[in-house]
């Protein structure tokens, strides 16, 4: 993919999941991720450290890695129109995603 291709697919990526449009704007800026899980509310803190259009056309942020229900969050991604956290062990929840 040619580099004016991919920079207007990240664009439109990060423009339809509400974050800035500008890389630069997200890369090291903090977020909070909340999300529930049977009868536990969990809020996560941490730091974007890289950013990934996915070959299927999601939107992966990748993170610092604080525990998550025992395993290690990697990143969020953002598909179907939802924020979904992914840990190393493989699991997936849906929650809230907010740029700090």
């Amino acid at each position: 993919m040619k580099t004016k291709e991919f920079q207007s697919r990240l664009e439109a990526a990060l423009k339809r999941a509400g974050l800035p449009t500008d890389p630069l704007e997200i890369v090291g800026k903090k977020y909070r991720f909340g999300c529930e899980y049977h009868l536990h509310h969990t809020v996560l803190v941490g730091t974007i450290e890289a950013i990934e259009l996915t070959y299927g056309g999601a939107l992966e942020l990748y993170v610092s890695s604080p525990k998550f229900w025992g395993g290690t969050l990697i990143s969020f991604q953002y598909r179907e129109g939802a924020w979904i956290a992914i840990s190393g062990g493989g699991d997936a929840m849906a929650g809230e995603f907010v740029l700090l």
